[in-house]
């Protein structure tokens, strides 16, 4: 019986290994995008060279700090007396590469703008990686993606070295109409194929889109998770700016605000999360309408991309739900009910924030 219980960790183990690998190659292609748009557009007068070199150089640096962190981490474990050295080191180093440091370091770097300064991603790497221990700890289980609290954290105690305006009121607000467009000097195909100045690797929604759609086919993420987080977003999107005046426009508006920020991004590297996701299936319904929810708030009524911020709230929701859930009656009954409910009060807030912003 405990041979078998062995034997179904290992098999569950390598299918997550396989999941994370694929979900890393599609990472190194949003680099390898951005290294080559970069290097061809390059900014500031500096010569193209440059940026491509920094894009690489922060990646490598993130990557570096997530894996460093994790080395020292588990040093103790060579250390144990009750295995031989040799044992303790395939158990030191199973314990590197199934943390998946060196994804999320990479996740992390894709996340920052160009120009972030290198002993800012140190930092913020460190802390990211440390606070998603202890959640660890304190839960026993993993709940908290350390590339998410990375940028949270970048936002919120960086916010000036982010060179384009993370401000969704102010996007909104700063219009010649109430409803004005996302980014309006960027053409639609541009935010699309991701051809403009913003973080590393959130920009190329049409990458993302792809991506998604080859993860969905080989089962690596949950398709109806990112139909929920999109489809669900653009509507509410869509009412914000019809209760702001838009006319029209609101269909297009809604689409470019969709396009601008992490939400794409989310449903490819967060939301399904082999590691951080939630480990019910009912939960995953409540989890992403509740991130998609708080996303919202955020992004209306604070200086900052909501949607990270929103996961790593719904992240310690998450084990709350999957512990009790499962035990309760009709789960499925009660999963369609809160995750309707939350949609719901995205709709309401989009419209009221519309209403308190229209045009006069």
């Amino acid at each position: 019986m405990h041979g078998e219980k062995q034997m179904n960790v290992s098999i569950e183990k390598q299918a997550i290994f396989k999941k994370m690998i694929f979900l890393f190659a599609g990472a190194i292609i949003l680099l390898l995008s951005s290294i080559i748009y970069y290097g061809c557009v390059g900014g500031n007068g500096y010569p193209n060279y440059v940026y491509a070199l920094t894009v690489l150089r922060n990646s490598v640096i993130s990557i570096a700090c997530f894996v460093f962190y994790d080395l020292i981490h588990y040093l103790p474990s060579l250390m144990n007396k009750d295995r031989s050295f040799k044992e303790s080191q395939s158990h030191y180093w199973n314990h590197i590469i199934y943390d998946f440091s060196y994804y999320y370091g990479l996740v992390f770097s894709l996340l920052l703008p160009v120009g972030m300064p290198f002993y800012v991603i140190i930092l913020s790497a460190i802390i990211a990686i440390f606070m998603s221990k202890v959640f660890e700890a304190i839960f026993s289980q993993p709940v908290l993606n350390p590339a998410l609290i990375g940028i949270a954290f970048v936002q919120i105690c960086f916010p000036t070295f982010f060179d384009y305006d993370l401000s969704s009121t102010q996007i909104l607000l700063n219009a010649s109409y109430s409803g004005m467009s996302s980014f309006t000097n960027v053409g639609l195909w541009n935010l699309i194929s991701g051809l403009y100045a913003y973080s590393v690797g959130e920009p190329f929604a049409l990458i993302l889109l792809v991506l998604g759609v080859f993860f969905s086919a080989k089962k690596i993420i949950d398709f109806k998770q990112s139909l929920i987080a999109i489809v669900f977003s653009y509507l509410a999107y869509l009412v914000l700016y019809l209760a702001l005046g838009a006319g029209i426009k609101a269909f297009e508006e809604s689409f470019r605000f969709l396009l601008v920020g992490g939400l794409f991004f989310s449903t490819v590297f967060a939301f399904s999360d082999p590691i951080f996701g939630p480990k019910e299936k009912e939960t995953t319904y409540i989890s992403v309408s509740l991130a998609i929810f708080l996303s919202a708030v955020i992004r209306l009524y604070t200086d900052f991309e909501g949607i990270y911020m929103g996961i790593l709230l719904t992240g310690l929701v998450s084990p709350i739900i999957d512990k009790y859930l499962p035990s309760v009656k009709r789960k499925r009954t009660i999963s369609v009910v809160s995750s309707t409910a939350l949609i719901a009060s995205l709709f309401a807030v989009c419209l009221i924030f519309g209403l308190q912003n229209r045009a006069v």
